[in-house]
């Protein structure tokens, strides 16, 4: 009897250990799913996004020539990405080795030069890090880094590793460094995932607005100066010119209209920027304005004295030649120089306008001739001197 109660007891006890046991098993079966799903890697194609900007390029992944920007494509990986962007004078090539499942982002500045070119590259790569973290690299490397405003440190760094980034909160990064052009980018990292953010900056052909010179003087020229220490003696002068041009161009920056440009080593260029033999410079006196000139040079707002030395040659020949070349205008009538209401009579200047430089004065009652008219403003000629005076002081003889 007793054999047969503790059987039964038994019995029982294993009943409500199979009913223990069998929650335990599911509930453990139901964490390892949840841990295996969690740690999945993405599947499925990347999604390739790629822009250029003033212009239209050429998209090649893996050689393959898929599209012209602005593109937007999907793409099987199964390793390393190779992606380029070719544009007319310059092109963008790299390989990455993004996770299947993601985004590639591409934006690009296609410039005249690999030099004067800029642009941004982020994709995304499977992290070992339970927390989401972003590397910023940069070309050239060792410019500064701020995240929201705040700097963090220089290129190349990392941000997630000290400061915990939150997940799928938009972030601002700027990057900058001296002589180049400043770059922004916003940016979502993700839980265990590597953000790569590669941010190449344009190389500035002026680090300031353009200075006047304050030598040498003279009547006939107005010389500006582009200064730059890093381009200075590194960067052939012609392309100093034409990438001045492509980022006033692109950037909405105002310049003068420039005639010619001399650099520091004193050689002489057209705005072309074609090299020009100062014995082939032939140019004539603008009437009521001057010819503006660029000078590059390393720094300092007074022209180095091999440009100096240029910019004198080409103003004493043109002097010279302006002098003498007779006058091909003849006088077609004479006036009198009427009442003024002044003291010293009637102002002379430099062209037809109230706003030209003052070059002299005429008394009441000279007699001069009328060479040409324009906006009310007569060109005249007097004691061996040519200049312009308001039509509405002078009685025509």
């Amino acid at each position: 009897m007793n054999e047969f109660g503790n059987f039964v007891r038994l019995i029982a006890m294993s009943k409500k250990i199979v009913l223990i046991i069998i929650p335990l098993l599911f509930i453990g079966a139901s964490v390892l799913f949840y841990i295996g799903y969690s740690k999945r890697n993405l599947t499925g194609p990347i999604t390739v996004f790629a822009t250029a900007l003033y212009n239209n390029a050429p998209v090649f992944l893996d050689d393959t020539l898929v599209g012209n920007t602005p593109y937007k494509g999907q793409k099987d990986i199964s390793g390393p990405l190779k992606i380029a962007v070719k544009g007319q004078n310059s092109k963008f090539e790299t390989q990455i080795s993004p996770s299947p499942g993601t985004e590639v982002s591409i934006k690009r500045d296609l410039g005249i030069d690999p030099q004067f070119s800029s642009g941004q590259l982020v994709w995304l790569e499977k992290s070992s890090s339970k927390n989401p973290t972003v590397m910023v690299i940069s070309k050239p490397s060792g410019a500064t880094v701020k995240l929201d405003g705040v700097e963090v440190g220089q290129t190349p760094t990392t941000l997630g590793t000290k400061d915990i980034l939150v997940p799928n909160k938009d972030y601002k990064i700027e990057v900058f460094k001296e002589g180049f052009e400043d770059q922004a980018i916003s940016i979502s990292p993700k839980k265990g995932y590597l953000v790569n953010a590669s941010l190449d900056l344009f190389l500035l052909p002026q680090e300031r607005p353009a200075q006047e010179a304050t030598s040498p003087e003279t009547s006939l020229f107005k010389s500006y100066i582009f200064e730059s220490k890093i381009l200075f003696g590194k960067v052939a002068t012609p392309l100093w010119i034409n990438a001045l041009d492509y980022f006033s161009k692109t950037r909405k920056v105002v310049l003068p209209a420039f005639d010619f440009f001399v650099d520091g080593h004193g050689d002489f260029y057209k705005q072309s920027g074609e090299k020009v033999d100062l014995d082939q410079v032939e140019l004539t006196k603008k009437e009521g304005e001057k010819y503006l000139i660029g000078v590059f040079q390393e720094s300092g707002q007074k022209v180095e004295e091999k440009a100096e030395t240029t910019l004198n040659l080409v103003f004493n020949k043109t002097e010279r030649a302006t002098s003498e070349t007779p006058s091909l205008q003849t006088p077609s009538k004479k006036a009198t120089v009427k009442e003024t209401g002044t003291d010293f009579g009637l102002n002379v200047r430099k062209g037809a306008g109230s706003g030209f430089e003052k070059i002299g004065t005429i008394k009441v009652g000279t007699v001069v001739d009328i060479l040409d008219e324009q906006n009310g403003f007569a060109k005249i000629a007097y004691e061996g001197k040519e200049g312009w005076v308001s039509l509405s002081y002078l009685q025509k003889n």
